[in-house]
């Protein structure tokens, strides 16, 4: 069973916007323990018809996101609330080793969508929501990005569980086992 490893969900007054080229994304830092990312949920609600959304982990620079997807998992964003204060949603992801005390990014886009037809993130502004990470955005879908306006964190929880070690065998000859 999963458990909740890095979060941000107790502030949430304004949200941004991700359609067509226009993505969305959140920076977080991974505490003193490895962990697998199995699923990410985030607070969210859509206008019109937006589509699939899909959520990636990417590594960073700079507290940036950089370079492809590390994993990702994708969402009928169709099925979102209306509410403009959001609901919770989950997306699962392909199985995925975060390293201890890195810096990775929670990446979101809805590729098909357009100016009617969109989601939106919700996002806690001001100081104290997340000390450990920011929100970023990207009008060229994410070939360069800047943090986030308004200064905030984005609604994300990070699901997963620790890495499993498997156990190293070992054998042994024996000596004077008689085989006559």
């Amino acid at each position: 069973m999963s458990q909740l490893y890095e979060y941000q969900n107790t502030k949430y007054d304004d949200a941004n916007t991700m359609y067509g080229i226009y993505w969305v994304g959140q920076t977080f830092t991974v505490g003193g323990t490895a962990h697998t990312v199995t699923s990410v949920k985030i607070k969210a609600c859509r206008y019109g018809n937006p589509g699939t959304l899909t959520l990636s982990i990417r590594a960073t620079s700079g507290s940036l996101p950089t370079d492809g997807d590390l994993t990702s998992g994708t969402i009928n964003a169709n099925t979102f609330t209306t509410d403009t204060a959001g609901a919770w949603y989950e997306i699962t992801v392909t199985l995925y080793l975060l390293s201890a005390s890195i810096m990775y990014a929670i990446v979101c886009r809805c590729p098909s969508g357009n100016g009617t037809n969109y989601s939106q993130w919700r996002l806690g502004t001001g100081a104290g929501t997340y000390p450990n990470g920011a929100s970023v955005s990207s009008s060229n879908s994410g070939s360069s990005w800047a943090v986030g306006s308004p200064a905030g964190d984005r609604t994300f929880e990070v699901w997963g569980n620790l890495p499993v070690t498997i156990p190293t065998v070992t054998t042994q000859a024996a000596d004077g086992i008689g085989l006559d």
